[in-house]
């Protein structure tokens, strides 16, 4: 006698046939139904494509591979549409093997939690997918040793690296950077004889300068990563000029690791001063340093943007997630990481490169909570 009964899914419920003894087997539910092999199936090889071809392995390998011009056109036809039937795709290993090149590169980065990161990596991959190459990714994150260890080793299975480290161990290792496959720096510069990819951060530093200036602001801090690294050298000095041209000193400067606790911790010293004394604004020249001055503001008591005006450089998702919402300025890091890879690719293909390479698309500032007017601006 049939009856029916729940079987529980790895969701909703669905009926089954049952006896007296229990759920059915496959071939008692439906005429004619018979369980799937459970056998994967195998690849296909060249092997394949020569049999169903009707020709040589090694003709089918030749033709595939573009190698041999001279065959026929219906044979060419034949091969092709053979390879398409069997679902047949080169081997990757293989295909190294013969050509020497992995089709892979590499994108080095102080640390792939850094938010600030993010649209050069879609950039670079997107860039890299274009190209027909895979992209992979490594943060630089550790001992000196580690980050140069890591780096030879990842040298001999790609083509060509991109180095965004932040790290001076890396940076500061020419010998080694002369050793490695073809490299490209991304975002900072400074190896002799290594291309860099690098963005307008002088005119990103000068935005942000600007743009305090002009709600009234006086007493300016600049909080910004390691001045070791060339980008933070170029913001700060960008940033403390254009304040000078208008005729304001910069209040101070704070250096701190590309993290948002080392900011917090190096900026609350000056953050706990009287009113009088401390800053009514603060340029945050990474996002890092921006998040970290907004930690730094939230322990010393402080309500932004009434009590202290807050821009950061580099803008990410994060920016519109915190509260109030990070002001910031947009540098064009996608673009950024797109031409860092067709720079890689020209210099493996043995061309020359300029020593600096320069993204010529502008900054721009995205307001949104974290600046306003000068409350003090009437005293002396």
């Amino acid at each position: 006698m049939w009856t029916q009964r729940r079987e529980r899914r790895a969701g909703p419920y669905r009926r089954v046939a049952t006896d007296a003894t229990g759920p059915q087997p496959a071939c008692a539910r439906g005429a004619g139904m018979t369980t799937a092999s459970r056998t994967p199936r195998r690849r296909p090889t060249l092997k394949d494509v020569g049999l169903k071809a009707n020709v040589d392995a090694s003709i089918a390998s030749r033709v595939l591979s573009g190698e041999m011009k001279h065959a026929s056109e219906e044979t060419r036809e034949r091969i092709f549409a053979a390879a398409g039937e069997l679902g047949w795709r080169a081997h990757p290993a293989a295909k190294s093997l013969r050509t020497g090149s992995s089709t892979t590169l590499a994108l080095i980065v102080p640390n792939l939690h850094n938010p600030a990161y993010g649209s050069m990596i879609r950039g670079a991959q997107r860039a890299a997918a274009l190209a027909d190459h895979v992209m992979v990714f490594a943060d630089m994150e550790g001992t000196d040793t580690k980050e140069l260890d890591e780096l030879r080793r990842i040298s001999g299975h790609v083509d060509g690296i991109i180095i965004a480290s932040a790290h001076s161990s890396v940076l500061g290792s020419t010998d080694l950077l002369s050793t490695l496959v073809p490299t490209v720096l991304l975002n900072r510069r400074g190896v002799p004889g290594v291309p860099a990819v690098i963005g307008p951060d002088e005119q990103g530093a000068i935005l942000a300068a600007e743009h305090l200036l002009a709600l009234g602001h006086r007493r300016i801090g600049i909080l910004t990563a390691p001045r070791t690294l060339d980008t933070a050298t170029r913001r700060g000095d960008a940033f403390a000029a254009r304040l000078r041209e208008s005729g304001v000193q910069l209040m101070f400067e704070v250096e701190a690791p590309l993290d948002v606790d080392a900011a917090a911790t190096a900026i609350s010293p000056f953050l706990e001063r009287p009113a009088g004394e401390r800053p009514t604004a603060i340029f945050g020249a990474a996002l890092t340093a921006a998040l970290g001055v907004m930690v730094g503001a939230r322990g010393a008591g402080l309500t932004i943007p009434t009590d202290l005006s807050l821009i950061g450089l580099d803008d990410a998702q994060v920016a519109e997630l915190v509260t109030p919402g990070l002001t910031t300025i947009l540098m064009p890091h996608e673009s950024m990481g797109v031409r860092a890879v067709e720079s890689l690719l020209r210099l493996i293909a043995g061309e020359e490169l300029p020593i600096s390479i320069s993204v010529e698309e502008p900054a721009e500032l995205v307001l949104r909570g974290t600046t306003g007017p000068n409350l003090e601006k009437e005293q002396p």
